[in-house]
C-alpha cells in the first residue's frame, strides 16, 4: 500500500465514516452503506474500513474517497513539520500573542495548502483555519462544525485535541447564552476539569462560577495565579483577576479592590495590549452598574475609553446610563452613521436617546 502507517489508515477509515454519515444525514441517499460502496466493495468491507480496520487495496480507498471529492495519500514530512510547530503555537496562545498565533497558523496553512484535497490533511487545514479566524478575525465556528470536531476527538492524533477542545468550547460558550446546560454538559463530556493545558482551564473557571462552585473556583484561581506569576504571564493574570473580581462580587465585596489594584498595577508596569485592558475595565464596570454603583462603574468605563477608541454600543449606553443616574451631563463617544447602522434598531434608539436628547 502507498500508506505504510497503519494508524493513519485507521484514522482515514473513521474519517470516511464521519463524512459519509454527514452527507447521509443531509438526505443524500447515495451515501447509505449500500449505495456508497456499490461497485467498490462489499458492505462488510466498508463497515470494517469505517471501524478502523485496514483494507489491503489502495483502490478501495481511492474510489471511496473520490465519492467524497478527496484523495488518498500520506505526507510524513508535512506531518512532522506541522507537529513541530504545535509547541510554539500553544505557547503563543497561552501568552495571548495574537501576532505569534497568526504567524504560526499562516505557516501551517501554507504547508497544508498543497495537500488540502487529501483526506486527513483537509481536516487539519480546516482546524488551523478556524483557529486563525477565531484569534485574528474574531470569528467563531458554527454549531455544526463544533459537532463535527467533537466527533474528531479520539480519532485525530492527541496533539491536536487541545485545539479541537478549544474551538468546541468557544462555540459552546455562545450556544449557552440560550441554554446554560449546553456549556455545562460540554465541560463534562470533554473532561475539561482534568485538562492540564493552562488556557483551557479558563473554560473551567467559567464553569465553576456559573455553577456556584466557589471553593473549586478559588482553588483553581490560586493555583493558576502562582503559575502565571512564575511565568510572568501578565496578560493571563489580567484574565484571572477578572474572575477573582467576579468571585468576590458574590462572596465578599470588600476584597475586590485588592484585585482591581493588581489590574491597575499591571496596566501601568507591563506591556498589555489595549484591547485586553479595555475588556477587563469594561467587565468591572458592567458588574458595578448591575449593583447600581453608578459612580464607580463610570470610573471604570472612563478607564476603558483610554484603551478603546470605539467602544461597543452597549458599553456606551451603560456609560450614559451612569451619567444620567448621577445627574451628570451626557458625554459619550460619537458613533458614525455607518457604525451605528450595524446594531439593532433598539440599540440605535437607546444610543440616540442619550446622544440627541439627554445631552441637552
Amino acid at each position: 500500500m502507498r500508506i505504510k502507517n497503519k494508524n493513519r489508515i485507521r484514522v482515514i477509515g473513521k474519517l470516511i465514516r464521519i463524512y459519509r454519515e454527514e452527507k447521509r444525514h443531509n438526505t443524500q441517499n447515495e451515501y447509505t452503506l449500500l449505495r456508497f460502496c456499490d461497485g467498490i466493495c462489499t458492505i462488510n468491507t466498508l463497515k470494517r474500513i469505517e471501524s478502523g480496520e485496514c483494507s489491503r487495496s489502495d483502490e478501495v480507498y481511492d474510489e471511496l474517497l473520490a465519492k467524497l471529492k478527496l484523495r488518498f495519500d500520506y505526507f510524513p514530512e508535512v506531518d512532522t513539520a506541522v507537529e513541530m510547530m504545535m509547541e510554539p503555537l500553544y505557547e503563543a496562545i497561552e501568552y495571548f500573542d495574537l501576532e505569534g498565533i497568526g504567524r504560526i497558523c499562516d505557516k501551517i496553512l501554507n504547508l497544508l495548502e498543497r495537500v488540502r484535497n487529501y483526506v486527513y490533511y483537509s481536516e487539519l487545514y480546516n482546524i488551523f483555519k478556524n483557529l486563525r479566524q477565531y484569534y485574528i478575525d474574531d470569528l467563531t465556528i458554527s454549531t455544526g462544525i463544533a459537532l463535527r470536531y467533537e466527533s474528531l476527538l479520539g480519532i485525530m492524533p492527541p496533539i491536536y485535541s487541545i485545539i479541537l477542545k478549544f474551538l468546541i468550547m468557544t462555540r459552546k460558550s455562545i450556544d449557552a447564552l440560550d441554554d446554560p446546560n449546553i456549556y455545562n454538559t460540554a465541560i463534562k463530556k470533554l473532561e475539561m476539569i482534568n485538562e492540564k493545558c493552562l488556557f483551557l482551564q479558563f473554560f473551567v473557571l467559567k464553569y465553576y462560577i456559573t455553577t456556584n462552585q466557589y471553593i473549586s473556583l478559588m482553588q483553581l484561581l490560586n493555583k493558576l495565579e502562582m503559575i502565571f506569576l512564575s511565568k510572568e504571564n501578565y496578560i493571563r493574570l489580567i484574565d484571572l483577576y477578572n474572575y477573582y473580581f467576579m468571585l468576590y462580587t458574590v462572596i465578599e465585596h470588600g476584597l475586590r479592590d485588592e484585585y482591581i489594584q493588581k489590574v491597575d498595577n499591571i496596566a501601568k508596569s507591563e506591556k498589555i495590549p489595549n484591547y485586553k485592558l479595555s475588556e477587563i475595565y469594561s467587565n468591572i464596570a458592567s458588574n458595578l452598574i448591575f449593583e447600581k454603583n453608578y459612580k464607580r462603574a463610570l470610573e471604570f468605563f472612563e478607564k476603558m475609553l483610554r484603551y478603546k477608541e470605539v467602544p461597543h454600543i452597549t458599553e456606551i449606553i451603560y456609560m450614559a446610563s451612569c451619567q444620567s443616574h448621577l445627574e451628570l451631563p451626557i458625554d459619550i463617544p460619537d458613533l458614525t452613521p455607518d457604525l451605528l447602522a450595524e446594531y439593532s434598531i433598539v440599540l440605535q434608539y437607546m444610543y440616540n436617546y442619550f446622544k440627541l436628547y439627554m445631552s441637552f
